[in-house]
């Protein structure tokens, strides 16, 4: 088949190699990848971006490289953004034309039909959904992206369930001019579009309506290049693949890595029964050599288990007399009693009599050396008589004999 001049000029806007995964419910991301074929590095706003991943318009981008700026009031779809997109700005409120007072969000939990319009939220609630209000902070466009400070942005993408036209009317259109704007332009679940006047609002800025999918209107900067094909549906020019596709094209190769696995541990499992096989037929010789033994302990323990019949009145008698033995020892234990008592006494009385002895001896040792210490007084005493009586016995005692007197006679006068 010969593609036509259109077809040829967009596959040459399609860069080679592996194709790209669309993420996108609508291919939006296919058109999206038709105006940016060789871009690596943009930057993007997506108001009401949803899942991170599933039906989302830019996560083919991000996988590319780009990165920007996700705002989604719902909390589970935040929640993954944080998780998944980490590299991204994500922020959880609302957008209006103005920054107001906070508004009551009508939550449909894991879906994309969450909305500040009550009647719509009770029409939803009217088809079985179940609904949670909360209340959000409101911002505008233009406050987030004067806070966020992009250098240029690429992509604008707003989805947020009849709000639109009050989003763009948030934004400063003077300061910041995204190249394409994707906007949301049905109502939900239907091919019905809004009555809008966002297209004239669009023009009047600078923008020009180039595309309408079925669900979305895509605007372009009026500087920005129109290629050609652009409103071609999805094709297999694009070089695309829808990420279910690619999820199970993912799924069938780890599952071929998995059966591949599985064979060779099939193979090594026949491998090992062969070895088993083979050590099964050991083991039945070997079994059969273990009956044959297992016959003669038989024998042999019948054998024994006569002998010990035969020998069972004796084992009796001997339990009777351990019995008898047990009984009489513990009779001798109850006599044995009072005689450890009595040990027990005597053995004090011992201690106590070698006490008394050691103080004895000590007693007698003071003794003999008081003795000695007397007869040295006896002995000195001795001495002192017989030198007495030699002085009563000298001549110079009885000469100076009545001077004494007369001395001893004048000490009494003095006194």
């Amino acid at each position: 088949m010969t593609p036509s001049p259109t077809e040829a000029a967009l596959v040459q806007a399609t860069p080679a190699g592996e194709p790209f995964t669309s993420y996108s419910a609508n291919f939006e991301d296919v058109i999206l990848h038709r105006l940016f074929p060789d871009r690596q590095d943009g930057f993007y706003v997506d108001i009401g971006a949803g899942h991170p991943r599933l039906e989302n318009d830019l996560y083919a981008f991000y996988e590319r490289g780009w990165r920007g700026i996700n705002v989604e009031p719902n909390e589970g779809f935040f929640a993954l953004l944080r998780q998944l997109r980490c590299d991204d700005q994500n922020l959880c409120m609302l957008l209006s034309d103005i920054a107001e007072d906070p508004l009551t969000y009508y939550e449909v939990a894991g879906s994309g039909l969450s909305t500040c319009d009550e009647v719509q939220a009770r029409a939803h609630a009217a088809h079985g959904h179940e609904l949670r209000a909360r209340i959000l902070p409101v911002g505008t466009l233009a406050g987030v992206l004067t806070d966020a400070r992009p250098r240029h942005i690429d992509v604008l993408k707003i989805d947020v369930e009849g709000f639109e036209e009050k989003v763009l009317s948030g934004n400063d259109w003077e300061r910041f001019r995204p190249s394409v704007v994707l906007v949301e332009a049905t109502y939900p679940e239907s091919a019905e579009r809004r009555p809008t006047n966002i297209r004239g609002f669009m023009e009047q800025r600078g923008y020009r309506h180039v595309h309408f999918d079925g669900l979305n209107d895509f605007y372009l900067e009026r500087s920005f290049p129109l290629p050609a094909g652009l409103t071609l549906p999805p094709n297999v020019f694009d070089r695309f693949v829808s990420h279910q596709i690619a999820d199970l094209r993912a799924e069938v190769g780890s599952l071929r890595t998995s059966c591949t696995a599985a064979e060779d541990y099939n193979r090594s499992l026949l491998a090992e029964l062969k070895k088993q096989a083979a050590a099964n037929a050991l083991l039945t010789g070997a079994h059969e050599k273990a009956f044959q033994a297992t016959s003669v302990l038989s024998a042999e323990n019948r054998r024994l288990g006569l002998r010990l019949a035969q020998l069972e009145p004796e084992n009796r008698r001997l339990r009777n007399a351990t019995e008898q033995m047990r009984s009489e020892i513990l009779t001798l234990n109850q006599l044995l009693e009072p005689l450890h008592a009595a040990t027990e006494e005597l053995h004090d009385a011992t201690k106590e009599m070698e006490r008394q002895r050691t103080e004895l001896d000590k007693l007698r040792e003071e003794m003999r050396l008081a003795h000695l210490a007397l007869l040295q007084q006896e002995s000195e005493t001795q001495q002192v008589r017989n030198r007495l009586q030699h002085i009563y016995a000298s001549r110079s005692w009885w000469m100076t004999k009545p001077w004494r007197f007369i001395g001893r006679v004048l000490r009494r006068f003095e006194q």
